[in-house]
């Protein structure tokens, strides 16, 4: 019986914690808080306290503070892989060399040196001379040109060192507009590079680096666009992702005397440095097609009453087929004609996504392709050798 009536008292007792707890919570968190700022209690001295006890706008801003300071835990090994291209003395007193005598921005791509850069950024147009690479670390080393890429105006140089601190590349295939982003440049001391944020805007999927109102079969086509002031002090930098990864190059065409800047996306950096290191020094050159062309999209279809939405128009804005068809080159011999649609390559489909250039990119010289071409609403079959 005593038992019975010691286990019921424990009850009442653990029942009186319990409510007394969450009642005393609710009064100390929303009753007491309400009740201070009502008007003639808010001077009532243990009811301010109450309300001052109240931190959550305080807590909220040390958390925004932190996330702030997070950005230097993702720059931090992404920076070590920018480099200082820096010219020779002997290339400076060179007056007939093209390039320039300013420090340009590149970034290393493997650990066992290889470092890229945008050759309009201060490479010269064609035989790039050696360049001394100021690492982050202070170290500095000569880097030899091993080659560039006529497809994508990037430039490849090689320092000997081992184990670099690479960076590693993004899938830019899955680059997705309002992504955060940051861009670097190089600085001028070691430890240090500039850096600036901002966010992906844009996937300028018919911008071809040709630098003209058309496209260009022997030039890239598809960048991003990242919304960032003083684009040029970031020519030939990486742009990386908030995950640390490179999404891409930043590069810079001068079109209608205004500097375009944009990214050349991590795809493009992967297919020309596969494609420098497998031809150095054996002088590989990419296929030359010779055809200019308007990549076709919905809108464009609309406007000139096509009938297709997807390929590429072969086009010259004189609407003179030579100026459309470089003479001599694999288009013109093969047939092709101004107004055709190239809308496969080797049954690959010419889309935004995949263009023309690019997957003529794929080939050597030598090679023989299939294209089916539209013309005049008739699809026919057209062999070219590169």
């Amino acid at each position: 019986m005593n038992f019975r009536k010691t286990l019921k008292w424990i009850v009442v007792l653990i029942s009186i914690f319990v409510l007394g707890g969450i009642g005393g919570v609710f009064f100390d968190r929303s009753f007491l808080p309400w009740l201070s700022v009502q008007r003639g209690l808010d001077r009532v001295g243990f009811l301010k306290r109450t309300a001052d006890n109240v931190t959550v706008i305080n807590k909220t801003e040390q958390i925004v503070v932190r996330e702030d300071d997070s950005l230097g835990a993702i720059i931090s090994q992404p920076a070590t892989a920018v480099v200082t291209l820096i010219p020779r003395p002997a290339v400076l007193l060179d007056r007939s060399t093209q390039m320039k005598n300013h420090p340009v921005t590149g970034v290393l791509l493997t650990n066992d040196g290889v470092i890229v850069t945008y050759r309009e950024a201060g490479v010269a147009e064609m035989d790039a001379e050696p360049m001394i690479a100021l690492l982050s670390d202070g170290s500095n080393h000569e880097a030899r040109f091993i080659g560039t890429d006529t497809l994508t105006n990037l430039a490849f140089f090689r320092i000997d060192v081992v184990d670099a601190p690479s960076i590693a590349l993004s899938d830019s295939d899955s680059a997705l507009v309002g992504k955060k982003l940051i861009a670097f440049a190089f600085a001028y001391q070691s430890h240090q590079r500039r850096f600036t944020t901002g966010t992906l805007d844009t996937i300028d999927t018919p911008f071809n680096l040709s630098g003209k109102t058309v496209s260009s079969t022997e030039k890239w086509e598809g960048v991003f666009r990242m919304n960032f002031g003083q684009e040029n002090d970031f020519v030939g930098g990486p742009v990386i992702q908030y995950n640390g990864e490179m999404l891409g190059i930043v590069g810079e065409l001068l079109i209608d005397n205004t500097e375009r800047t944009f990214i050349l996306p991590a795809k493009a950096v992967r297919q020309s440095l596969d494609f420098v290191l497998s031809g150095s020094g054996s002088g590989l050159k990419r296929p030359v097609f010779g055809a200019y062309y308007v990549p076709l999209t919905q809108a464009y279809a609309l406007q000139h009453g096509l009938n297709r939405t997807e390929g590429a128009l072969i086009y010259s804005p004189s609407g003179r087929t030579g100026l459309a068809l470089i003479s001599g080159k694999s288009a013109e011999k093969a047939g092709l004609q101004i107004n055709d649609i190239v809308v496969s390559v080797n049954n690959e489909a010419v889309t935004l996504a995949n263009p023309l250039s690019v997957l003529l990119a794929r080939f050597q010289s030598g090679d023989t392709i299939t294209l089916s071409v539209d013309r005049a609403g008739v699809i026919r079959d057209i062999s070219v050798t590169l």
